[in-house]
């Protein structure tokens, strides 16, 4: 297989637009240092590049990650099963402004993403580094490394007891509660 790069970091990118066309040949793309904020299009690299193997987005503004899964068609919300960015298997998203666990947890989308570089963004201010990498750890299914470091079996379930320990008692009292606003707030914000 050929590999094919494009590194285009300090660039003043700020917006991916989506084209009727795919590169299908273009396996690693590197977009650090653009003022990229909208993870919005982000998205849109997984319809242009369905072959995209290893993707960089140090430094972007990227603040918050979502994943669609309603589409609006006619007027109507239509449940849209989709699988993105199929073939990704690193990521690296350090010194981006991400400041809530919610979007890290987003990421467990990305079906084989087996390497995660996050460094240097807010969110990780806010507890100690350990409880950060366990949080990190537990919160994305596949990794199996994380700032470049293999993440051992026993380090990944001694990660995913303590999540639980973390938000299970909140998860137990909002379904106790039966408060099914707050449980779906919860839901959205913990997809794992």
């Amino acid at each position: 297989m050929l590999y094919r790069i494009l590194q285009a970091p300090s660039n003043n990118i700020s917006k991916i637009l989506l084209s009727n066309q795919t590169i299908s040949n273009l396996n690693e793309v590197n977009l650090s240092k653009n003022p990229i904020s909208e993870w919005s299009d982000v998205l849109n690299l997984s319809a242009l590049l369905p072959n995209l193997q290893i993707l960089a987005l140090n430094e972007c503004s990227i603040k918050n990650i979502e994943f669609p899964h309603t589409l609006f068609i006619g007027g109507k919300e239509v449940k849209e099963e989709k699988i993105w960015f199929p073939k990704l298997h690193m990521l690296q998203l350090s010194s981006c402004k991400i400041d809530n666990w919610a979007s890290v947890e987003a990421l467990n989308e990305i079906p084989n993403m087996v390497h995660f570089k996050f460094k240097d963004n807010p969110i990780l201010e806010k507890e100690s580094r350990e409880t950060c990498r366990q949080l990190l750890i537990a919160a994305i299914k596949s990794l199996a490394y994380l700032n470049g470091s293999l993440i051992e079996k026993q380090e990944r379930r001694g990660a995913e007891i303590d999540f639980l320990k973390k938000y299970g008692k909140e998860y137990l009292s909002l379904q106790e509660s039966n408060d099914e606003q707050q449980l779906t707030a919860f839901m959205n914000a913990h997809p794992r």
